[in-house]
């Protein structure tokens, strides 16, 4: 009987937090797809200015989100010319979008 109670107790706690730890997951996956929709305006203002100039611009404003100053989203001109833009994932994690192989790398 006890065994019969432990396991429901156990059922009941392993239902309770699937839906809590799918939810977190799906927030997660919701900022990542956020700043790289973010990130193609700014490889599209990268290229327009690379069309225009010749090269890439050595900096580009990217407004940051009020809650966020110091911002989420980050762009860095290379030293062979070209660039990355790049965020954090988790503690001394990123995704980074090389623009000289056209691919992110996470």
């Amino acid at each position: 009987m006890k065994f019969l109670k432990s396991r429901r107790r156990y059922l009941l706690a392993v239902a309770l937090l699937l839906p809590v730890a799918g939810a977190v997951w799906v927030m997660g996956q919701g900022r990542d797809w956020r700043l790289r929709r973010q990130a193609k305006s700014i490889q599209a203002a990268a290229e327009s200015y690379r069309t225009g100039h010749g090269v890439y611009p050595a900096s580009l404003p990217i407004p940051a989100p009020p809650d966020r100053p110091e911002g989420e989203l980050f762009y860095q001109k290379e030293p062979d010319g070209s660039y990355i833009i790049w965020y954090g994932t988790g503690l001394g994690e990123s995704a980074v979008f090389h623009s000289k192989e056209g691919r992110w790398e996470d």
